[in-house]
């Protein structure tokens, strides 16, 4: 006869997964009603609907799940966005991250829609839009990455910088694969007279001009379009930035850090920063969970600990420190190597 037991555990971790969908949808349908830009001042759900053209009870009861979500605060029959709301999910902000979280979204959905499909038969071909290299997509990361840069990355960025003993003597820096620039804005803003290049693709220093002009610094910010892996960004460099886009193996990581190595003058500073895996590839859990549907379609992983140091000892580098560093969101991996 079966006797019942205590297993002394709980589920709640395991419900929690499953709830876990039931908060990112609310979220993606909180954005996509723009209803973080009305809660920036306290409004009771009456208001939101009306405002919205929304059912009243179901906007009142999406309301009280941001609330649970900590996103909204409730007081006194008004509902009101938190700190964190406010900063990142209101359109008001120049820190909103809503556009990559609705893109990001988009994109992960048919992915994870077919996960049991990819697991047993592995990775299916990309549309020619959808694949990582694609220009579609280099120009989605590229407005993404300046969402993420200005929602506080770039100041993190600009601060390791700042702190180099050898920061107040520079005059040119690089900023390899620099995306939309926003960082080389943030390192040349707390400096009097450093210049910046921002090296990438043409499509996506395009972009970065833009962002370059709308912050002031087009007299001392300029772009060169190449493709790294390949081209020869010049010489003459005190600095070179190379954030979130060193992620190679093998002969072509070699290459670029000789490159890179070759561009720098003597006594001149490396700072790579990079999201990295453990050995093992288990964490940490943001960092395995956030590229697991890139890796499921065979469009890259993270490198594990410690990649990058062993390629610019070996290019050249006297001295390489490595170390982490919570960059807002994330635990990021920061070498410092100097010629």
């Amino acid at each position: 006869m079966e006797t019942i037991t205590d297993t002394g555990l709980d589920h709640r971790r395991i419900e929690q997964l499953i709830f876990g969908t039931i908060k990112s949808k609310l979220l993606l349908c909180a954005v996509k009603l723009n209803v973080f830009d009305l809660l920036d001042t306290p409004a009771n759900s009456e208001n939101v609907a009306a405002t919205l053209k929304t059912h009243p009870d179901n906007t009142r009861l999406m309301l009280n799940g941001l609330t649970a979500c900590n996103l909204v605060r409730y007081k006194d029959g008004k509902y009101e966005n938190t700190g964190e709301a406010r900063a990142f999910l209101s359109s008001k902000s120049t820190a909103c991250i809503t556009g990559w979280l609705a893109q990001a979204a988009r994109m992960f959905e048919p992915i994870l829609d077919n996960l049991e499909t990819l697991v047993k038969n592995g990775p299916m071909p990309p549309g020619t839009d959808t694949h990582m290299n694609s220009e579609a997509m280099c120009e989605f990361y590229t407005h993404a990455h300046a969402q993420t840069e200005l929602a506080g990355v770039a100041a993190k960025t600009a601060g390791i910088i700042r702190h180099l003993p050898e920061f107040s003597n520079m005059k040119r820096m690089l900023d390899l694969g620099g995306g939309p620039g926003i960082n080389s804005v943030a390192i040349v803003q707390a400096h009097d007279t450093l210049e910046s290049v921002v090296f990438d693709r043409a499509s996506v220093v395009a972009i970065a001009r833009g962002y370059i002009e709308r912050f002031g610094c087009t007299g001392r910010i300029t772009t060169l379009s190449g493709d790294y892996t390949r081209d020869d960004p010049g010489k003459g460099f005190d600095l070179v930035l190379a954030s979130d886009t060193l992620y190679y193996q093998g002969g072509e990581l070699e290459r670029i850090t000789d490159r890179v190595y070759n561009a720098l003058n003597p006594g001149g500073v490396l700072v790579g920063i990079h999201g990295v895996v453990t050995k093992d590839r288990t964490g940490p859990g943001n960092m395995v969970l956030g590229m697991l549907p890139d890796a499921l379609m065979a469009q890259g992983e993270l490198p594990c600990e410690g990649f990058l140091a062993p390629a610019l000892l070996r290019a050249g580098f006297k001295q390489v420190q490595t170390r982490k560093v919570f960059m807002v969101s994330n635990e990021m991996e920061v070498d410092i190597a100097r010629k």
